[in-house]
């Protein structure tokens, strides 16, 4: 819809699909994926998971779009409110997002890394930090050490390279720091439970 001429992450999910691998695709970008959620949301060979800005462009991403047939339960969305930042998505992580994916148990993890998540982004609207960028990958290894990032949108030229260099330590276990602070806000235990609701029927929460 205008991004993306080729979903590099789609490819290599369904390249490894193909070899028989189970892959996560884990997306932080603050637009949600709805070309990849399309191209697998009938599939279970391929997890895709995904926290974005909503509503936002594209106006895609709602809890209730799990999946479909075969793929059912293997779409995770999570659309958060204006101004929502780090501690909104590490209660994500421990509510959600860890215990499917330790239940799915991928070979693979491809995260499509947009850091037009960062509180600083002109396009953005959420309020994480360039360290939470490094905190998530860490987090996702506690499931598959087996990490690929796709760099995908990013806006403002200060900031997107040390998001990046904050997860590329954790990556090679060379852990980077930066200054960097902002205050998230709102309430995501509403979200929390109406994404337990609609995924309950396929995986233990």
């Amino acid at each position: 819809m205008g991004f993306c001429l080729f979903n590099n992450a789609a490819l290599a999910a369904h390249a490894l699909a193909k070899q028989g691998k189970r892959v996560l695709i884990f997306d932080h970008d603050v637009h949600h994926g709805n070309g990849t959620e399309s191209i697998f949301y009938g599939r279970r060979d391929v997890m895709y998971m995904s926290f974005h800005l909503w509503p936002h462009y594209p106006g895609t991403g709602a809890v209730q779009e799990v999946g479909e047939g075969p793929g059912a339960g293997y779409t995770v969305n999570a659309p958060l409110g204006f101004g929502m930042g780090d501690e909104v998505v590490r209660a994500l992580f421990d509510e959600v997002f860890i215990p499917v994916a330790r239940q799915f148990d991928p070979d693979l993890i491809l995260v499509s890394a947009g850091y037009d998540s960062h509180h600083s982004d002109p396009l953005g609207g959420l309020r994480l930090t360039a360290g939470f960028f490094g905190e998530m990958i860490q987090r996702l290894q506690e499931v598959q050490p087996r990490i690929v990032c796709a760099l995908e949108g990013g806006y403002n030229l200060s900031w997107i390279g040390r998001c990046f260099l904050s997860q590329l330590g954790v990556l090679t276990n060379r852990p980077q720091l930066f200054e960097d602070a902002a205050v998230g806000a709102g309430d995501v235990q509403p979200l929390i439970r109406e994404m337990k609701k609609a995924l309950s029927p396929y995986w233990r929460l």
